[in-house]
């Protein structure tokens, strides 16, 4: 294909990146060469090519502009290559060492549905590192999921429920995540999409792991829905409801209310 062409001339791939991370050059050409990047980011087979001539440090500039509130367009691509990017763990660390997460956060902040998506994919990316969960949680990354998980883009939602049962996984996230988005997740629940009421119900049972945290479950009325999906015809969402509900069986203090239901 004409991407594996490309992909194999370096000086082409050279003057990409370098454009790209040229902040004086032109907007409209930097966003196309970084459009550019990431579609050759798309094939994993070009990722330790590109990524070794400094395209990583190139693209959080780009986004550090959009954060700036300049170039928001430009941060849609640069987020778009660094989504691609982040499919492979290795290169995590150093997407993470160049300031992206606090950078990707802000996007997921914009009012651009498209910049946005883009931004919660590489985030969810970079989920895939035990590491990162904790760091994006101190970068604030719970307010933009719990009003993203009101949006009416049913990608965008399922984004949001793979990001919080990522976080979730995590011990130390679990106490902040159930203060501050338990009715965001118990809402998830009944959305009627089986991708998302699964990894919520997997996001409820790894929260329901904290005996603490079974009690504000109960009081926010997240045992219906949760029943309910125990019947679910998605079988992963069967087990993971049943997961959460196992937990709580395991707190002898929850056994009237899980008898009433």
């Amino acid at each position: 294909s004409l991407c594996k062409e490309i992909a194999k001339l370096n000086d082409v791939l050279e003057s990409l990146v370098a454009y790209v991370g040229n902040e004086a050059g032109d907007p409209i050409g930097r966003q196309y060469c970084a459009m550019a990047l990431g579609n050759l980011l798309a094939d994993p087979e070009n990722h330790e090519s590109i990524v070794e001539m400094s395209c990583i440090s190139a693209l959080i500039t780009m986004l550090q502009n959009c954060s700036d509130g300049r170039e928001l367009e430009a941060g849609t691509y640069a987020a778009f290559a660094i989504s691609n990017i982040a499919t492979d763990c290795s290169y995590h660390e150093r997407i993470v060492d160049e300031g992206a997460i606090e950078l990707l956060v802000a996007l997921a902040c914009c009012d651009d549905e498209e910049a946005l998506r883009h931004g919660l994919i590489s985030l969810r990316g970079l989920c895939g590192t035990k590491s990162n969960r904790q760091k994006m949680l101190q970068k604030g990354i719970l307010d933009p999921l719990i009003l993203l998980s009101r949006s009416y883009d049913k990608d965008i939602v399922k984004e949001v429920s793979i990001i919080l049962n990522c976080l979730s996984s995590e011990d130390e996230n679990k106490e902040e995540i159930s203060y501050r988005a338990m009715s965001t997740l118990i809402s998830l629940l009944m959305s009627g999409d089986d991708n998302v009421e699964r990894h919520s119900c997997c996001a409820v049972a790894n929260l329901l792991e904290i005996s603490d945290i079974h009690l504000r479950f109960i009081e926010e009325r997240g045992l219906p829905p949760l029943v309910s999906l125990c019947s679910s015809v998605d079988e992963g969402c069967r087990e993971e409801a049943m997961r959460a509900l196992a937990n709580l069986f395991f707190n002898l203090e929850m056994g009237e209310a899980m008898v009433k239901e």
